[in-house]
């Protein structure tokens, strides 16, 4: 069996950790290497994670605070695993979730295995799927799995649900001081595969809870425009075809506008308020020079929330 890298950011966490930790030691999949990375928490995190080194399979990096990606690269580069997998400390995952994934990507000679998840909360375990014992794999090809994640479905995005060969990071790295760090990271990581599998079954659990840094809103949440941007530049680059191309433009711009709306309902100081109609103003002449790939029910939809925002989320919550 190979060895596979468990890689565990940790930040000022220490009331969801050690559930955390001990979801991992207790997996079916036995050959693991456990890398706890302490971002510079200031709470108990580390003396938590000073509890399991007597399991030896436990590595421990203590650093000083540059957020999560900073902390997902020096676990990347500590790793001697064969496979890597990226689970942040307040969450957990099924007892059997590793050996169903790597069982998935063996059998299907595949680059990364994606697993669904089921949010919950700190206090509600994910039992009703805890017997899951097979799986059904679905096998995409990359233009499959890049459709996939501009689609826009969650599971495609994220960073931490995921097995990954580690070759896949031999050339890239998380990018640093960035909020919504894994779209950033999701078309670089998909445009260094061959093939990838999925399935619908949630082998991970994301704990809600207060304080997370997306519950707050500001300038700094434009980084997901700005990633979901980038994102069209490198589509292009790698030679992806136009249908993707243009829905990867398609959600760029639903994103930007919807920062506009929200953004600016807020006070805003005078160098804020200039980067927000820059952003605007780079949006509109995104629309304009790919105005004639949109359909009509497309077109509808940035209409509707570039003008009348407020209509299209009475719509779209009326419609469900």
């Amino acid at each position: 069996m190979a060895l596979i890298s468990v890689i565990v950011p940790i930040h000022n966490i220490e009331q969801y950790l050690s559930k955390c930790i001990e979801s991992i030691l207790n997996q079916t999949y036995k050959n693991l290497e456990i890398i706890l990375v302490n971002d510079g928490s200031t709470d108990n995190s580390l003396s938590i994670c000073r509890q399991y080194e007597e399991d030896n399979r436990i590595k421990i990096i203590d650093k000083q605070c540059g957020g999560v990606s900073d902390a997902r690269n020096a676990g990347i580069k500590a790793t001697s695993g064969e496979y890597i997998f990226l689970l942040d400390g307040d969450d957990y995952i099924l007892k059997n979730a590793i050996e169903l994934m790597y069982k998935g990507v063996t059998e299907n000679n595949a680059d990364i295995a994606i697993c669904n998840y089921k949010k919950v909360t700190s206090d509600i375990d994910l039992v009703d799927e805890s017997n899951i014992e097979t799986v059904v794999w679905k096998v995409l090809n990359q233009e499959e799995a890049i459709a996939g994640l501009v689609s826009g479905k969650p599971f495609y995005s994220l960073a931490w649900n995921k097995l990954y060969k580690k070759s896949i990071f031999d050339n890239y790295l998380f990018n640093v001081g960035k909020i919504n760090e894994d779209e950033f990271a999701a078309h670089n990581i998909y445009g260094c595969i061959s093939k990838a599998i999925c399935t619908d079954k949630s082998l991970y659990a994301y704990v809600q809870h207060q304080g997370s840094i997306m519950t707050k809103y500001s300038v700094k949440r434009h980084d997901k425009a700005e990633a979901l941007k980038e994102r069209i530049g490198y589509l292009k680059k790698i030679g992806c075809p136009k249908y993707i191309i243009k829905d990867a433009t398609f959600r760029y711009l639903i994103e930007e506008l919807n920062f506009n709306y929200n953004i600016n309902r807020y006070i805003l100081s005078v160098n804020e308020k200039e980067l927000v109609e820059k952003y605007y103003a780079e949006a509109k002449n995104v629309y304009h020079n790919s105005f004639r790939e949109f359909n009509l029910i497309e077109h509808s939809k940035i209409i509707m929330i570039r003008f009348f925002p407020k209509l299209y989320r009475y719509l779209r919550k009326s419609c469900g």
